[in-house]
């Protein structure tokens, strides 16, 4: 990203990387090109930074904020790497372990198995802590309790 806003312990809130995120509007850092009309290629930062942006948002309400503020920074390239691999031809027409974006679809979604078994089991063992969550996971374990782990409703058992 561009240049820091501010050196304040709230430099990681959703409202600072959103300004920061503007700031950075005209400045080119070479990650995104795209087309632009007659064919002409160019590199357009503003893209790259709502993506992150957008991923940031899509962590936090779907996680929760402390969720984000730990794992954010490596989840969201992350993100970002699944989604343009899950485009490939490759991951359509090849078994994923043929090609390096199948590999990438098994990393980052063994990965996220990871992170968000380890979040339950977390949340479970500290329910009063997370009850008034107002994040989606928050709203499936309080609904379901120990019945959810793994994307399922079934028992801790595992």
């Amino acid at each position: 990203m561009g240049r820091k806003l501010h050196s304040s312990p709230a430099k990681n809130t959703i409202l600072a990387r959103t300004l920061e995120c503007m700031e950075t509007m005209g400045e080119t850092d070479g990650e995104s090109t795209i087309y632009g009309m007659g064919g002409k290629r160019g590199t357009h930062p503003i893209f790259r930074e709502m993506s992150n942006l957008v991923m940031t948002l899509m962590l936090t309400v779907l996680m929760g904020r402390e969720f984000e503020e730990k794992y954010g920074e490596e989840l969201v390239p992350m993100i970002q790497a699944y989604e343009w691999a899950l485009q490939r031809p490759q991951t359509k027409a090849l078994p994923r372990w043929l090609s390096d974006e199948g590999r990438i679809l098994e990393s980052v979604e063994a990965r996220m198995k990871q992170l968000v078994r380890e979040e339950v089991l977390h949340r479970l063992e500290n329910p009063e802590k997370y009850e008034k969550n107002m994040d989606y996971m928050q709203s499936v374990l309080n609904a379901l309790g120990q019945k959810y782990i793994d994307g399922n409703v079934t028992s801790l058992q595992s």
